[in-house]
């Protein structure tokens, strides 16, 4: 499906850029499914137990395993960047750099399977849940995402996204409703 859409847009002169950001959590191994999960001992012997957004002592904690990723994603020549530590116990993201939307979707995947059995390896499993601990953060998948156009050189153009925005933005309110209910913004809107 993803092919065919990348079709539309080519026939249409325009080449779809992405990069994906991926959020996971590292944690514990447990067998039982009745316990609920929790964030991994890192190379200091302890487990965490607050938050620390963007600490880079916090994605330190787990060295061994991220630098043996690294190792692999050259290996499989996965284009991933930067990885940080996000604001729940034990929750990470990796960003991949800007590229191709099929080639990086297949990417997205070799990454989430080669960081789950690494991690094993290193006595903790690693989710990309969207809710794996009661009381943390959510984990998602972001998308960056341009349409530069492929004719004329590298030259972005503002009509795709404007035209989106045409498009959603009658319905916009009428979605965000279910989401965020207060009724005073909804009187506002123009």
């Amino acid at each position: 499906m993803l092919r065919r859409v990348l079709g539309l847009y080519r026939d249409k002169g325009w080449e779809p850029v992405v990069a994906p950001e991926l959020e996971f959590y590292l944690v514990a191994k447990n067998a039982d499914p009745n316990m609920p999960l929790a964030p991994p001992v890192g190379r200091s012997g302890r487990a965490e137990t607050v938050r620390r957004a963007y600490s880079i002592d916090a994605v330190n904690e787990f060295d061994p395993l991220f630098e043996e990723i690294y190792d692999y994603c050259k290996a499989m020549e996965l284009d991933v960047d930067t990885l940080i530590h996000e604001v729940g116990a034990g929750q990470m993201e990796i960003n991949f750099l800007h590229g191709d939307p099929l080639e990086l979707a297949d990417q997205s995947f070799y990454f989430k399977r080669t960081l789950r059995e690494t991690a094993l390896r290193h006595q903790m499993y690693a989710t990309f849940m969207a809710k794996p601990m009661q009381g943390e953060p959510g984990s998602a998948m972001h998308i960056h995402q341009s349409l530069p156009r492929r004719q004329n050189g590298p030259q972005h153009i503002q009509q795709p996204g404007r035209l989106a925005l045409e498009h959603f933005q009658p319905i916009t309110w009428q979605a965000c409703r279910s989401t965020c209910p207060p009724r005073w913004p909804w009187s506002h809107r123009t």
